[in-house]
């Protein structure tokens, strides 16, 4: 349903048509906490993407797992908002739930 409510609430701010989603009674509440990845299985899976040519997507993976981003965190992402000088990391967006929060 998230991706109905989603383009429902930008067609309602982009092109003012009614967001007929908006009253779906959709909650931001999980049923369960996401489950706990550690850290050899991270590296494992980081050293996985490399072997088989895919080191461009390192970075994300590493983020989602070391640091517990969410896929549409790390979607999110923007190399303009990356300060490896001072290591820092921005994501811009909506928190969606009580576990993005921190």
């Amino acid at each position: 349903m998230q991706p109905i409510t989603q383009v429902s609430r930008h067609m309602w701010l982009e092109y003012e048509i009614p967001n007929v989603a908006e009253r779906l009674g959709l909650g931001a509440k999980l049923n369960k906490p996401p489950a706990p990845v550690y850290l050899a299985d991270v590296l494992a899976f980081l050293e996985h993407l490399r072997a088989r040519g895919l080191a461009s997507l390192e970075a994300g993976a590493a983020l989602a797992g070391l640091g517990g981003l969410a896929l549409l965190e790390v979607l999110r992402l923007a190399w303009g908002k990356v300060d490896l000088k001072h290591g820092l990391i921005e994501v811009s967006g909506e928190v969606k739930n009580q576990y993005e929060t921190g």
